[in-house]
């Protein structure tokens, strides 16, 4: 390894062959077509090629590998039009490709197992400050979530959230780096390996054991998620898009959305007391799934007031509410009714996404909406919300027993959208149920193991009955929240000043 952290693969070949290889896997890595494997690899032939080349070969076509397969990875997942796609792909870019960076100028002038520590800890700090203070998107594009199927891995996120999982992936690229460019040294080979292994495992092993101190036969209560008819939805929004949403009218604005509106709401509430004579205990329908306006809203509330007291069922309903010459124009709530309340308590949307719904919504509720009695209470947050780990975290200090999340995709974020949620659900301690218009509906338990998934497919809507477990786990994630990721940003400035004072190392 020369002074600036090069290292000369064994043939000139090798190096593109590692670029060509991360080329592949990086394209299958994340966003609308994912291999879980390839998270591994991708990062890990995308450093090699890195330290194989100069730092203007390395860092420059490396850069443009990166920039190349986000722009590929996020079609039709990122919600900006045009050119502004490009753009907000290539800030994401950027952003995850410094890490590579700063490995590549500090790395090498430590030695042993903390030089393959500066690439997982770049990572996680950079992700994190990111998502903290500038990304509208909350925590996605987090690499974390391609690796929701590895239950034992995914217990990690009930201590460190998700940067957990992430410093173990970007670790392992660095491990695999070290031990290629250092495989003629074996002390120092097995030394580094060792270390890793050993951490990989005990993670691998308390995960495991985890999820087997917990029994699948434990008490259940009968939950039923209902999204609507995609028919009856496709007419309302083709009618709505035929006039603009301040013409005058009544109801949804016009005599036909009126009708097509009465027509979805009839078949919500006709579903809904199915579902509540069938002995479901909660109901939750998806978001924005009742269409009303200010005028109709009391309307449909009453006649669903009227099911919960008749069958002693709790039902969320999702709603999305037009007001015509109103500023804003829509509301995005869930409206929970119970059988002993005489007021409906409301919840509004609390992260709309930025370009997709800001221009419609405010933001609403400042923290989850808690709901229920002591021995049984729920949290009720809708779709986007989900996306925001630290909006969430309070949520496991609440003893909850489940997330109840209205949510609305659209083909292209499926299914990716609805396995993001499970962290949510490790990371609080609580099951989540998540029925979804136009996308996947789960529902999962503590522990991460879902229980029940439907597609919303065919022309009248879907109901997905699942039976919700009666347990809750201890997270600790909800009590030290961050502090994993900021001791990984004081470790990254640790390793970089030291690295920066210390002689230049070759690899050993």
């Amino acid at each position: 390894m020369n002074g600036q952290g090069t290292v000369r693969a064994d043939r000139p070949v090798l190096s593109w062959l590692f670029l060509t290889a991360a080329i592949l896997f990086l394209a299958v890595a994340n966003g609308r077509w994912i291999l879980p494997f390839a998270g591994w690899l991708a990062p890990t032939f995308l450093l090699l090629f890195v330290q194989s080349r100069p730092p203007r070969v390395g860092l420059g076509l490396g850069f443009l590998a990166q920039l190349a397969a986000f722009s590929w990875n996020w079609q039709g997942m990122i919600p900006a039009p045009g050119v502004w796609y490009f753009l907000v792909t290539a800030v994401y870019a950027v952003v995850y490709f410094v890490p590579f960076a700063i490995h590549r100028g500090a790395a090498h002038r430590l030695p042993g197992v903390r030089s393959t520590l500066v690439l997982p800890t770049a990572w996680v700090a950079i992700e994190f400050l990111f998502q903290r203070f500038a990304s509208p998107y909350g925590s996605w594009a987090s690499l974390a979530y391609t690796q929701v199927d590895r239950l034992p891995l995914l217990q990690l996120t009930s201590w460190t959230g998700v940067a957990g999982v992430h410093f173990l992936m970007l670790w392992f690229a660095a491990v695999c780096s070290r031990a290629w460019h250092s495989r003629k040294r074996s002390a120092s080979l097995l030394r580094v390996a060792s270390v890793y292994l050993g951490v990989f495992l005990i993670v691998w092993f308390a995960g495991a054991m985890r999820i087997r101190t917990v029994p699948r036969d434990v008490p259940t209560f009968r939950v039923a998620g209902i999204t609507p008819s995609a028919r009856l939805t496709s007419d309302l929004r083709n009618s709505m898009s035929k006039t603009p949403v301040s013409s005058p009218g009544n109801g949804v604005v016009g005599t036909n959305r009126d009708d097509i509106a009465n027509r979805i709401n009839a078949d919500l509430l006709e579903k809904t007391r199915g579902e509540a004579r069938a002995g479901s205990d909660l109901i939750v329908w998806s978001e924005h799934a009742g269409a009303v306006t200010r005028e109709t809203e009391a309307l449909l509330v009453r006649q669903v007031q009227g099911i919960a007291r008749e069958f002693d069922a709790t039902i969320v309903m999702g709603l999305g509410v037009w007001r015509p010459h109103g500023q804003p124009s829509f509301e995005n709530k869930a409206v929970v009714v119970s059988a002993e309340g005489d007021r409906p308590e409301h919840y509004f949307k609390a992260k709309p996404i930025v370009g997709r719904e800001t221009s419609l919504v405010e933001t609403g509720d400042s923290r989850p909406r808690i709901i229920g009695s002591p021995d049984a209470r729920f949290a009720v947050v809708i779709c986007h919300d989900l996306d925001f780990p630290d909006f969430i975290r309070p949520v496991g200090q609440e003893n909850v027993l489940a997330l109840l999340a209205p949510s609305a995709d659209w083909p292209d974020i499926t299914p990716l959208h609805a396995r993001m949620a499970i962290a949510r659900a490790v990371e609080n301690g609580c099951s989540l149920v998540r029925p979804c218009e136009n996308g996947l509906s789960l529902a999962v338990d503590p522990l991460g193991r879902i229980f029940a998934s439907q597609r919303d497919h065919g022309p009248d809507g879907n109901v997905m009955v699942c039976h919700v477990p009666r347990f809750r786990m201890f997270p600790p994630y909800s009590h030290l929240g961050n502090l994993f990721a900021w001791l990984c940003t004081l470790g990254l400035l640790v390793l970089v000043v030291s690295g920066r004072t210390a002689p230049g190392r070759s690899a050993r």
